[in-house]
């Protein structure tokens, strides 16, 4: 069983109802809420019988809002309440052995009328004698993460958003798929991305359907994109035409939800022999788990190409800026897939052919290791080049003892057996030597004035590169000459050290000032991606400007977002006190050991923990005791 959320902004196109058919026909809902229908009765009942569907309406006001539920015949589903901004109705499960409530919200879209969407909501929780299911569009978003483009959203517009969640008892189910659900369509730099839709529920649905999940769907035809809610696996109802043998593969005990899977279907009580009951569920697991993989694991290599084309389709477009958050989540869900992928069972050449033959396989990957591993035939002029623009550290008999050539009773026996790995403790002095030859290349080409670094102040000295651990920070003036003369030293180091540069994880930025066509021609010269900002650094922010509770808001986001999933109704002082000290207070130490937070952000943390410990979950609770 499955549901579909759609602000589709108008049911009067002919793309939309095209688009809308298709999800139908695709997907095949139980349940379609639709928001800003702008429709007629007239036209909803048309709908219903193109469809075979029933279902009702809230008419359009003016040229605006309307909304929609349809749902399947078969299908039991009273309305409870309705408005033009929600329809809110009990649905009753197979066999009317269950029931639960769904409700379909549309937020008020002006800013000045936000407060109002949020009374309605809490007027809505105030019934909770059945599990409680809401979606659609709510014009609002949880975090500024869930934002790309345009001025950030205040705060305090967020935090009503969250109480009003917080009294429902209502949890944000989350999503796979796209972050964004809405987008302007503006060119860059005005594209503005967010999540104004969701789907939230109660802890009584969630404990009922422990299985669900939200995904992001694909659909053009309106603004905003299709949200799709699936209940659970279906396990009863496969019958495949096609009976292949099963195959448990290990890649499935990396992930939680596989153990899962088998608790369950080896808990449940089935009244007959014990070994019918032993047959019947090692046949339900299986099924089970064959179904979990076709809908939640699918196949690595065909995930893999999909995310490739998708990543690669967003690199092409022209609104680079706003699909960098869509990037980084598709590039996560790419590395989970290579993880998936455990077998090579067939690999590319060097002439770019397949090959499928174990041996190939095996000459393949070891002469490729064999050429990375390989030392470079360098001329004895290159090495004394870079060797000279090191400075001298040591000298007179300290440096004639380092001379002299070991000798067998120094050195003692040596049966190498392999190379240096990570974590050896030889390889971070290793890496230092060798890193100490490029600061002193670009040191030399500061110093002969090949190449410019920069300045904090005009009395401060300049500064052309920062090494901190394993990472090389490189300073300097925007230009293609000093492009070029970077580009020739960083070959210089690659040819003598032996390293090679990642230019996948390699970014550059450049100052506000910078023109665009001179940044294209750096980046030609370069090959680094460039970026707005560098966001972190071992954790922490890399660039601090003044609104300093912004840069740092990701904090309160994520004490809210533990808040959220612990479901506190369900927790005992003494947990909640073992929760707060352990898992709360340590989330903001390891900024807070860096840098000063501004003293609001403080109180906005404090504040959420205080209605942890006080709240039961539907109230804030009384504060029987100071804060301090």
């Amino acid at each position: 069983m499955n549901c579909i959320f759609w602000n589709c902004q108008g049911l009067g196109a002919p793309l939309t109802i095209h688009v809308l058919g298709d999800i139908i026909r695709d997907h095949q809902p139980r349940l379609v809420f639709l928001s800003e229908t702008r429709a007629t009765l007239q036209l909803i009942e048309k709908l219903k019988r193109r469809w075979n569907l029933n279902g009702l309406c809230v008419e359009k006001v003016g040229q605006s809002r309307g909304l929609a539920l349809f749902w399947q015949k078969d299908l039991a589903v009273d309305l409870i309440s309705y408005s033009n901004n929600h329809i809110d109705a009990e649905v009753s499960g197979v066999n009317h052995n269950s029931k639960w409530r769904v409700t379909g919200f549309y937020g008020f879209p002006e800013h000045s009328r936000r407060q109002l969407s949020w009374n309605l909501l809490r007027n809505l929780g105030q019934r909770r004698d059945l599990p409680w299911l809401i979606g659609g569009d709510f014009n609002e978003i949880l975090s500024n993460a869930e934002k790309t483009g345009g001025p950030q959203r205040l705060p305090s517009r967020i935090e009503m958003f969250r109480e009003a969640l917080d009294e429902c008892g209502l949890i944000d189910m989350g999503y796979e798929g796209i972050p964004f659900t809405w987008s302007n369509n503006r060119t860059d730099p005005c594209t503005v991305r967010c999540r104004l839709d969701r789907v939230c529920a109660s802890n009584e649905w969630l404990t009922r359907f422990p299985n669900a999940r939200v995904q992001h769907l694909s659909y053009a035809g309106s603004d905003h994109i299709p949200i799709k809610l699936i209940f659970s696996i279906p396990v009863s109802t496969c019958n495949s035409r096609r009976k292949r043998p099963f195959r448990f593969k290990a890649t499935w005990l990396r992930r939680d939800d596989c153990e899962q899977i088998i608790e369950q279907q080896w808990t449940k009580n089935i009244d007959a022999d014990p070994m019918e009951a032993l047959i019947q569920k090692n046949n339900d697991c299986r099924l089970a788990l064959i179904q979990w993989s076709k809908l939640t694991v699918k196949q690595p290599r065909k995930m893999i190409e999909t995310l490739h084309k998708r990543i690669q389709n967003l690199n092409m477009a022209n609104l680079i800026e706003g699909s960098r958050h869509e990037i980084r989540v598709l590039r996560a869900e790419l590395e989970r897939a290579y993880e998936d992928e455990d077998l090579v069972d067939r690999i590319k050449n060097a002439e770019g052919i397949w090959q499928e033959k174990p041996e190939d396989i095996e000459k393949i990957i070891s002469d490729y290791f064999e050429h990375v591993f390989k030392s470079t035939n360098l001329s004895g002029e290159e090495i004394d080049e870079v060797l000279a623009s090191i400075e001298t550290r040591i000298t007179g008999v300290a440096s004639q003892l380092l001379s002299t050539p070991f000798t067998s009773d120094e050195f003692g026996q040596v049966l190498p057996s392999r190379g240096l790995r990570q974590g050896d403790p030889l390889s971070p002095y290793l890496f230092i030597c060798c890193v100490e030859a490029l600061i002193a290349m670009i040191s030399a080409a500061t110093a002969r004035g090949d190449f410019q670094g920069v300045r904090v102040a005009p009395t401060a000295p300049t500064v052309s590169s920062l090494c901190f651990a394993d990472d090389t920070l490189i300073f300097g003036k925007a230009t293609e000459a000093y492009a070029c003369v970077l580009k020739d030293i960083l070959d210089k180091y690659v040819r003598v050290s032996g390293q090679e540069i990642n230019h996948e994880k390699s970014t550059m930025m450049f100052s506000p000032s910078t023109p665009p066509t001179r940044r294209n021609n750096i980046h030609q010269i370069l090959g680094f991606h460039i970026v707005d900002r560098h966001e972190k650094y071992l954790g922490l922010p890399a660039t601090i400007g003044n609104a300093k509770k912004n840069i740092f808001a990701y904090l309160r986001d994520r004490v809210w977002s533990k808040i959220k999933g612990w479901g506190e109704k369900q927790l005992s002082k003494a947990g909640k006190e073992v929760l707060i000290k352990a898992v709360l207070q340590a989330i903001p130490s390891y900024v807070m050991s860096c840098f000063l937070l501004p003293a609001c952000l403080i109180k906005e943390i404090e504040a959420a923990i205080r209605r942890l410990w006080w709240g039961n979950g539907a109230n804030k609770g009384m504060a029987w005791l100071s804060w301090s």
